[in-house]
């Protein structure tokens, strides 16, 4: 949750103490004691848990500048960041937004999974996703001058690239809900970033690929790693929707993003 991460933050003590008690509440499975935070809070947002992650992303980064200094070569480091995963607490510049202002990405309950956005929803989100997008690369963007700085940036490998969409979607993608969904819901869910520099370029062109190309396909022609069979295998180009039993997924055939 990154919540220790609010310390150093020039907030006030006001502001800490909410989004700390909205994790403690968030948390529970009492939507009673939830209502009446956001009541005597004056939250509009009914049902979010406010999550901090992306907090944390600058003294991760920092760690692994350091890491990287003093590895051998060869050293693979896996970096997850929450980052610009929701909520979204930076605006494009990455300064800090007020956190009456921080919104997460799906405001459906638990126990309603049928809508998870209006229209409006999206409208009010999406300029908020985008601005900490673009935070995320001013971040990123840093920590590759870094590499520069220390001589290590040409000869590594870097793949960049996100777990899941924006999951700003108008329904949750479940099987449920599979005959609800419309294509935004799936881009949102599925659709991912990928960007790849191999170990010795220094700069490259991107190019848009509109096909429906997995991210394992594209990674595994890239460095090799797979065989001309496992990157034909048909599970490759498959999306998955939990069914009503968490642990249970059925298979699905995603839709042309490019629409």
């Amino acid at each position: 949750t990154a919540t220790g991460y609010l310390t150093p933050l020039n907030l006030s003590v006001r502001a800490k103490t909410r989004v700390l008690l909205s994790h403690f509440i968030g948390s529970g499975k009492s939507r009673a004691l939830k209502k009446v935070f956001h009541f005597l809070t004056g939250d509009r947002r009914s049902n979010e848990n406010v999550m901090t992650g992306a907090l944390a992303a600058d003294r991760i980064l920092e760690e692994v500048k350091k890491d990287a200094a003093t590895d051998n070569q060869g050293t693979l480091f896996f970096i997850h960041l929450l980052i610009p995963h929701s909520s979204y607490v930076f605006d494009s510049d990455c300064g800090l937004l007020d956190p009456s202002l921080w919104e997460e990405c799906i405001v459906a309950p638990e126990d309603d999974l049928s809508v998870a956005n209006s229209a409006e929803d999206r409208l009010r989100k999406y300029p908020l996703y985008f601005g900490q997008a673009r935070c995320t690369h001013r971040k990123l963007d840093s920590f590759f001058e870094e590499l520069r700085r220390q001589g290590m940036y040409e000869d590594s490998a870097i793949v960049i690239t996100a777990d899941h969409g924006s999951r700003i979607f108008l329904t949750v993608p479940t099987e449920a809900n599979r005959e609800r969904l419309i294509p935004s819901d799936w881009t949102s869910a599925y659709a991912a970033f990928l960007t790849v520099k191999s170990s010795g370029a220094t700069d490259g062109q991107g190019s848009v690929n509109r096909d429906r190309v997995p991210l394992m396909k594209i990674i595994g022609e890239f460095f090799g790693l797979l065989s001309r069979s496992d990157l034909e295998q048909p599970s490759l180009y498959k999306v998955y929707l939990q069914k009503e039993d968490p642990s249970s997924f059925s298979e699905a055939d995603p839709p042309d993003f490019s629409r």
